[in-house]
């Protein structure tokens, strides 16, 4: 049980990294406008975020609730968009693991997500590590490929020199 507590803790910092690398990143809560944090209030009572990122439309509150890790985005506006909750290999369906260790080796697929958003609709978000590039891919419940992210591992070597 204390090993599992671990591993959540680790894949909730590995979270924040991923979505940093995505080129989202505020340097202070403060640069957060207050009606993102309203918004962010107003969905999660009863959580504090731990960290806020941002691009110029998507704002990024990662948050902890209840033990399990989590993401939570708002566009410029407020609106909540989706939350992503960390999950094991466990709990993903057999239709997303099938589809997704068809596209990518399955020692490349390092975390897994399952994902609601503002429509009520789930899906699973895997995190694909490979040689040149991690990937951040949305897949449907029935295993369709919705949306996929890029970066470059370099930008990994970088972070991890400073």
């Amino acid at each position: 049980m204390q090993i599992n507590k671990i591993m959540k803790k680790l894949v909730g910092i590995s979270l924040l990294f991923v979505f940093f690398l995505f080129g989202l990143n505020v340097s202070a809560f403060n640069d957060v406008p207050q009606k993102i944090k309203q918004a962010f209030s107003d969905k999660f009572e009863d959580a504090e975020p731990s960290q806020w990122d941002f691009n110029e439309k998507i704002y990024v509150a990662y948050f902890e609730e209840g033990g399990d890790f989590f993401y939570a985005r708002f566009d410029a506006e407020g609106n909540w968009t989706e939350t992503g909750k960390f999950i094991s290999e466990d709990e993903v369906n057999e239709k997303v693991l099938t589809a997704a260790s068809e596209m990518f080796n399955p020692v490349d697929i390092t975390e897994y997500y399952e994902v609601t958003n503002s429509k009520g609709s789930k899906a699973y978000m895997v995190l694909v590590d490979q040689v040149e590039e991690r990937k951040m891919v949305i897949f449907s419940k029935d295993g369709k490929m919705v949306r996929s992210e890029v970066f470059a591992v370099q930008l990994l070597d970088d972070i991890d020199q400073n």
